[in-house]
């Protein structure tokens, strides 16, 4: 202790340099942890440098220039079509399809649909609710689908009215997938209404709904459907066309009296021997007109067309992109691939 007193500043002086080696070999220890990680950094950098070097297109001025024309090309493509696919039919959340809501939306569309038909001399089957006669006879309808019901509700009336614009002589059926409770259980009371039991197709990025629809009519009112189809701002998509004579004797008589509908609206004239015959007429007809040339027998044929819609899934229910593996087998890498079977393909049950 006496020589530590003696020698108290050389004492000081040392602590004090040993303090300052401490600090210093820690500030140096430091120092070169920070120099590894940005060697790591840069090495990084130069990596991915490399890799861009290597891309096809390479990332020069021309080809960005390039991709960000295609970007705008893009949106101005999205911006003219967009509206053939609306994202959603109920875009307020706040205002959710209520059961009161849609009955009301169907009493309105039904009075609608056979109001247009009757106007354009459209006959349709008896007491026809476009598919949804279990939901106009219930009351309290389940909840567990009306905003796809309230979907399938207007891709019906745009495809009604796109048919009846069509100005053909009769509708004969339109079914679409069965899609809540009340759906599944009136399968067997009315088959007319659904695709079987045909439920919707949803894949990783939006739904398809399914639709046929059956009419009478000949080749050129074929061809009016499939133009409004096309412009349809609901997107239609025509997956199959089926065409058959229309054949009287097999198809099912009004249940009102047994009048066909070709008796009552007059359409015997208008589809020649293929229609009803009509009783004879108390006065001899007026002696034929003398014709010259060939004159062509318009047969009335029987029109079947299966269709869908696409409606995108909400961003949140989207799934991830995966990366593409060419090697992969696609019925492995979509479970959904073996049973997504072409509409064309299915049974029309």
């Amino acid at each position: 202790m006496d020589w530590i007193k003696r020698n108290m500043m050389l004492v000081v002086s040392g602590a004090v340099a040993l303090i300052l080696i401490a600090a210093a070999s820690y500030y140096v220890f430091s120092r070169l942890q920070a120099e590894k990680a940005k060697d790591a950094s840069i090495a990084d950098q130069k990596a991915r440098l490399e890799t861009l070097y290597g891309q096809n297109p390479y990332p020069q001025e021309e080809n960005t220039q390039a991709a960000l024309k295609a970007q705008e090309n893009l949106k101005a493509l999205l911006k003219q079509v967009g509206h053939f696919y609306p994202l959603e039919d109920n875009p307020d959340p706040t205002n959710a399809i209520t059961n009161a809501r849609f009955k009301y939306n169907l009493i309105d569309v039904v009075a609608h649909l056979n109001d247009l038909a009757r106007k354009s001399s459209i006959v349709l089957p008896t007491n026809f609710n476009f598919s949804f006669t279990r939901q106009s006879q219930l009351m309290q309808l389940a909840t567990n689908g009306l905003d796809v019901l309230q979907s399938q509700l207007l891709d019906v009336k745009e495809l009604s009215e796109i048919v009846f614009k069509a100005q053909i002589p009769e509708l004969l059926m339109l079914r679409r997938a069965p899609v809540t409770k009340d759906d599944q259980e009136s399968l067997a009371t009315n088959p007319k209404d659904y695709l079987g039991n045909r439920p919707l197709q949803t894949n990783d990025w939006c739904v398809r709904y399914p639709y046929e629809v059956t009419i009478k009519g000949l080749t050129d009112e074929l061809r009016k459907i499939l133009e409004g189809l096309a412009y349809s701002s609901r997107g239609f998509v025509v997956r199959n066309v089926k065409v058959e004579l229309f054949n009287a004797a097999t198809e099912a008589t009004d249940e009102s009296g047994g009048a066909t509908p070709t008796d009552r609206y007059g359409l015997a004239a208008r589809y020649g021997r293929y229609g009803r015959m009509m009783p004879p007429a108390a006065v001899a007809p007026p002696p034929p007109k003398p014709t010259t040339g060939t004159v062509v027998d318009k047969q009335p044929l029987k029109i079947t067309l299966m269709m869908e819609t696409l409606r995108p899934l909400p961003e949140g229910a989207r799934a991830p992109a995966a990366p593409a593996d060419p090697t992969a087998d696609p019925a492995a890498a979509d479970p959904n691939a073996a049973a997504a079977v072409p509409a064309e393909e299915q049974p029309a049950n």
